[in-house]
């Protein structure tokens, strides 16, 4: 079993210590992200809905109204095929995106083209999309059964971007089979470190995603330490 001991603010605190003058281009990586990957686009259109349909009579919430009225209508809705279109770049833009954050939380050189490396390569691209689809797949159905199944199976393959990273010739089930066993024991402390991250998700809701720009790449960077920790440190 992998073990780790370091606290959320331990972990957190060394993320940002990893970003320091690695700002600039952290944030145009997490907008190249956000973009290609719907995470921008899905703020907006779940702030709208969620506005219209609870607070569209209260007055505080005006602000957001005349923001959307600036906005094509096509982008207000959940359009199928751009839903689709995300859904097949997420997997390898995430692993992108991890590759990125590992580099920063390991001192390296982090590079824009590092969002694209599962483009290099048909394998990459569809190992990354395979595992994504299937992690998505396996959490919806537990939380159709129940809610908590959903959360265990969630962060039961938390790592396993982090794994295919790693490894790039791996699979995407035995990125899972190694991420299931690296959590083995250490649900609980990645599950209150997601916890902490609440704040910083609900400032991203009310910012229309402008705030994912920053949490996004914290977010990942600080997992990066914990994924590392593991790795790193003793078996038992």
């Amino acid at each position: 079993m992998y073990t780790g001991t370091l606290v959320s603010g331990e972990l957190k605190e060394k993320a940002l210590n990893k970003l320091k003058g690695n700002w600039k281009i952290t944030i145009e990586a997490s907008i190249i992200f956000c973009l290609f990957t719907g995470i921008f686009l899905t703020n907006i259109t779940s702030m709208y809905s969620f506005v219209n349909n609870h607070f569209r009579y209260i007055g505080i919430f005006n602000i957001y109204k005349i923001i959307f009225s600036k906005f094509p209508k096509w982008l207000l809705v959940d359009n199928p095929l751009l839903l689709l279109f995300f859904m097949i770049l997420e997997g390898p833009f995430f692993l992108g995106f991890v590759k990125f954050s590992m580099k920063i939380a390991k001192k390296e050189k982090a590079e824009i083209k590092d969002l694209f490396f599962a483009f290099t390569k048909f394998r990459y691209f569809i190992e990354s999309f395979f595992l994504y689809l299937l992690i998505t797949i396996l959490s919806i159905l537990g939380t159709l059964l129940f809610i908590v199944p959903g959360i265990i199976l969630a962060l039961r393959y938390a790592l396993a971007f982090f794994v295919m990273n790693d490894d790039v010739e791996i699979s995407a089930t035995s990125a899972m089979s190694k991420s299931k066993e690296l959590m083995e024991g250490n649900k609980g402390r990645f599950f209150t470190l997601v916890i902490t991250f609440i704040g910083w998700d609900i400032l991203s809701f009310l910012t229309l995603g402008l705030a994912k720009f920053f949490v996004a790449p914290y977010f990942i960077t600080t997992c990066s330490e914990f994924y590392q920790e593991l790795i790193n440190g003793n078996r038992k």
